[in-house]
Order: structure tokens, then C-alpha cells, then sequence
């Protein structure tokens, strides 16, 4: 896959020399759209087995979090993580579906997927229920889903050291996100949650990772908090694998810090979000399709 691009890019370019300047850019844009959906895309909702289908015409899959029979765990806050290479002409939807105290149903309202990393977390509660994540086509396709920091399914290959090429992505290094902490283990971190942005520090605190790349011997991570009494607590040592890593810490009823600590500067990533806001790759500023394929492809005449 490293190879794939460039090679594809060279064959088309010596095509397109081929073909007038009039159906350049047609040719590219058809040629691009196929790529994005084909080559980028390892599978779709439709082709995964872990999404079943439903009766419902517009909500036509779905995928369980939690059913009430899992007892205690399905209390505690469920998260689904799913990253989208490509959606279907018009866009798709998901929605939540759980079971309330007495048993009821509750769907809240459709909320637009969009192509990278959609996380969810649905909230704690205090008795056992079910919940589902329905979504609107079988078109979606992604290459990375989690379910509760379980990874269901994933793109990303180990890296067998035929390549002298990086594997894609950055290192925490590289990345602003991450700040260095003066400790002989936990060398890197990134904020989740501040006391100081007071309520929103007392919700679920989520961070989505796509590791790509280990250093030898592995990495870790550690949860870092603050107690309603302003005491530090400090999580066990957790190892990082390759693929969808999915960090969630509960909520709580006072204004708290939240970290995620990280044993090496080396780990590498090509996505990664907090609280559902994707910080890398960044999204692109909007810009002129023509001349961004022209760019790209070196399609001038």
C-alpha cells in the first residue's frame, strides 16, 4: 500500500499525456474519486460482519455495544470508535439506540458521520441496559473500528521491517498535541480535560489513537486524574498495540484534570481525537478541486 500512490500516480501521468487538455481534469476527478473509495477503503458496514441488519428502512445496520444480560459492564460508558475512508453520494447518519431504567426504548436524533475519526461514547448509568449504534447506509467504509477499546477491525499491518520507508503517520514527537514530561518513563503527554474548563472536565474524557508504528520492546500508556479532593491518581501501565487504541475515563461530579501519559516519544500515528474533535491529519481549509487534482497530479497543460 506504501507504493500504491506513487506508482499509480506515474502510470496516469504518462496517460493523461496522451489524452487533450479539455478531458484532463474529468479523467483525473473520475480516476481520484475511484481511488479514495477503493484503494483507501478496506471495507464497508455493508461487507463487515460485525454490523447486522435491521427492519428499519432508514436505520438499515447496527452494531451492539452492550446488551442488558453483560451485567455491571454495560453501565459503564460504551464507546464506538470507526474510522471512515469514504461515505455514500449524500452522506450517512448514526444514531444511538439504549434501553432507560424501566426498560424503554430511546433513539436520540440522527447526527452526520464524516469521513475520519468518529468517536462516541455513550454515558454511564446505574442499572444494566442495552445500546446500539444504528447507522443509515451499508456504504460507510472504513479501515479502523473499535468497540469499548476493543479493536473489531484494522487497516494498519505490523510492521515486518521489509521497508525502509516510515510507516505513515507522525511520532508523538512530531506532534503538538503531546507535551514532554519531565519523568524517566512517561516521557510524553497530552491533556484531555482541565479543571479550569469546569463542567465539560466532568463528562466522559475520550481519546481515539491510530498507531501505526511501535518502537522496539512496545509502548505504553497510564491514565492520569485528579480526585474530587484535588489528590493526583495515577492508572496502570497499559500496553499500546498497533491500530485503533481507544482510551475512556468515566465521568464524575466535580471539575477534575484528566491525561493520558505515554512511555515513549516514538510511537507513531496517522489519526488521532479527544473528546470527538479529530486533531490529526487536520482538516484541510476549503479549496478550488480543479486546481488542488491540477496540483496534485501535475495535470497543467
Amino acid at each position: 500500500m506504501r507504493h500504491l500512490k506513487s506508482n499509480l500516480k506515474s502510470i496516469f501521468s504518462s496517460f493523461i499525456s496522451r489524452v487533450g487538455s479539455a478531458a484532463k481534469v474529468i479523467l483525473a476527478t473520475a480516476i481520484l474519486t475511484s481511488f479514495s473509495v477503493s484503494a483507501l477503503a478496506a471495507t464497508t458496514v455493508g461487507e463487515s460482519s460485525e454490523f447486522t441488519n435491521t427492519a428499519n428502512p432508514t436505520w438499515v445496520k447496527a452494531i451492539t455495544l452492550a446488551v442488558a444480560s453483560d451485567g455491571a459492564s454495560s453501565q459503564g460508558a460504551q464507546t464506538f470508535s470507526m474510522n471512515v475512508t469514504a461515505l455514500p453520494e449524500g452522506g450517512a447518519n448514526y444514531r444511538i439506540y439504549k434501553t432507560t431504567a424501566n426498560g424503554s426504548d430511546f433513539f436520540a436524533s440522527a447526527q452526520a458521520l464524516s469521513v475520519g475519526a468518529n468517536n462516541i461514547t455513550v454515558g454511564s448509568v446505574a442499572f444494566d441496559r442495552a445500546v446500539k449504534i444504528q447507522l443509515s447506509s451499508p456504504e460507510i467504509a472504513f479501515d479502523a473500528l473499535s468497540v469499548n477499546g476493543v479493536v473489531l477491525y484494522s487497516e494498519t499491518p505490523a510492521d515486518d521491517g521489509s521497508s525502509d520507508e516510515p510507516a505513515a503517520g507522525i511520532t508523538l514527537d512530531d506532534s503538538s498535541d503531546f507535551y514532554d514530561k519531565n519523568h524517566a518513563t512517561w516521557v510524553k503527554v497530552i491533556d484531555l480535560a482541565l479543571a479550569a474548563d469546569g463542567s465539560s472536565s466532568q463528562a466522559t474524557q475520550t481519546l481515539s489513537m491510530n498507531v501505526t508504528e511501535l518502537p522496539e520492546g512496545g509502548a505504553n500508556y497510564r491514565v492520569f486524574k485528579t480526585v474530587a479532593n484535588g489528590s493526583s491518581y495515577l492508572g496502570g501501565a497499559q500496553a499500546l498495540s498497533l491500530g485503533a487504541n481507544n482510551i475512556s475515563v468515566a465521568g464524575v461530579a466535580f471539575d477534575r484534570s484528566v491525561k493520558i501519559q505515554f512511555s515513549s516519544a516514538a510511537v507513531r500515528f496517522d489519526a488521532l481525537s479527544v473528546n470527538g474533535s479529530q486533531l490529526y491529519p487536520e482538516l484541510p481549509a476549503p479549496s478550488n478541486d480543479n486546481d488542488q487534482i491540477a496540483g496534485d497530479w501535475s495535470l497543467a497543460p
